[in-house]
């Protein structure tokens, strides 16, 4: 799916300036704001297969605790290559596989490979806060670098299911790992 070039460079800009802002970590409602404007923007930075791209919504769940407060609502509802993003909140199990992407806490890291097990053959992007993230097989990685919020990629678990990141996406990655074919 080509997206157009005009609004890609727009979201570009957000996020390098997104990327720019110090998030706080005694500021825990901003680092949670900065986190979900980053989520609703991989919406539009990735490449789901045709089954699950055909839905009519995106949906974004949190498994387990959900850290975001009200953050989330501010993206419920909001566009993303045509349909809207609907937030589902502690989901768990065979549910997870009805997701377009999940959301998993640091504090949830005991439930990781569980989840990443629920979710290793669904299209599902996986995403999670913490330096181990990635490294234990999700597929993009939040994290706090010198009080700015950054994120990683792993391409590994991404290409097992069909899932493509744009390049403008990997660009802005402070590190990426795997080859997308």
């Amino acid at each position: 799916m080509m997206l157009p070039r005009i609004p890609m460079l727009v979201i570009v800009l957000v996020l390098v300036n997104l990327i720019a802002l110090p998030a706080d970590a005694g500021d825990n409602t901003k680092e949670y704001r900065i986190k979900a404007a980053f989520i609703y923007n991989f919406f539009k930075f990735v490449e789901w297969p045709s089954t699950a791209a055909s839905r009519t919504t995106w949906n974004l769940c949190v498994a387990g605790t959900d850290p975001f407060g009200d953050a989330l609502d501010a993206i419920d509802g909001r566009m993303a290559q045509g349909k809207p993003v609907q937030i589902l909140r502690e989901v768990k199990g065979e549910a997870l596989k009805g997701c377009h992407m999940v959301f998993t806490a640091e504090k949830e890291a005991a439930k990781l490979q569980s989840m990443l097990h629920q979710v290793s053959t669904s299209a599902v992007l996986t995403v999670g806060e913490g330096a181990m993230f990635t490294e234990n097989g999700g597929m993009v990685g939040l994290l706090l670098l010198n009080e700015k919020l950054v994120f990683e990629v792993n391409l590994e678990p991404a290409q097992r299911t069909g899932i493509r990141f744009g390049a403008q996406l990997l660009r802005l990655a402070q590190s990426v790992k795997g080859v997308q074919r």
